[in-house]
């Protein structure tokens, strides 16, 4: 047996990996067209190709199956009806929201929520709003990080906390994020290994 089986066996009987997690369904999230608010008049080119970077983004953390809806759909930045546009659909997340740009400068307001009410308590699903400014040649390169944080959210149940960390999703998660564990595990072993070897105080004699 192989030490990567080993290790995937010792984490399991830990309970930091949940076999039954990785084969999970998909989060289904849908992705409204972005309400632009610009005076280049370029507004539906804009939308569009912020929908697209979204939805590539969204859908390489993994364990997310992105619905992109029609080009017509209605865009908002009212989550009652970014929740009503969607029902149509069996969607989990919905993610809508609005870019603006004035003068040199931007801010992408973008918003996720359930589309059901929470199921544990019946609350009103929650919404977590992500923000970010700069220039348009700023905002672009901050996709990734803006789709991570989305991506967090969702895959915690939305959970407001859980979004606005930095560490990496809970153990389980999906097996992607268990083998980035595994690597990074064997990766710290043979580098101490190396270490003790390079210490002639821990060689064999």
């Amino acid at each position: 047996m192989s030490d990567r089986r080993v290790l995937l066996g010792l984490l399991a009987a830990l309970g930091f990996f949940n076999p039954m997690a990785a084969e999970a369904e998909p989060i289904r999230v849908a992705l409204l067209p972005i309400v632009v608010h610009s005076a280049s008049g370029d507004s539906d080119y804009l939308s569009e190709g912020l929908v697209a970077m979204l939805a590539a983004r969204l859908e390489q953390a993994g364990g997310i199956q992105v619905i992109r809806m029609p080009r017509d759909a209605r865009s908002t930045s009212d989550p009652e009806v970014a929740v009503e546009v969607v029902s149509g659909t069996d969607a989990d997340f919905v993610v809508f929201g609005s870019f603006t740009q004035f003068g040199s400068g931007a801010s992408l307001d973008v918003r996720c929520g359930r589309v059901a009410a929470d199921p544990k308590d019946g609350q009103p699903p929650a919404r977590q709003v992500f923000i970010q400014s700069g220039d348009l040649g700023e905002i672009i390169p901050q996709l990734d990080d803006l789709a991570g944080r989305i991506a967090l959210y969702v895959k915690n149940g939305g959970s407001t906390l859980a979004a606005s960390g930095t560490g990496d999703a809970p153990p389980g998660s999906s097996l992607a994020d268990l083998e980035r564990r595994v690597q990074r595990l064997e990766r710290e072993v043979r580098e101490a290994r190396e270490s003790g070897e390079a210490d002639p105080g821990t060689g064999a004699p």
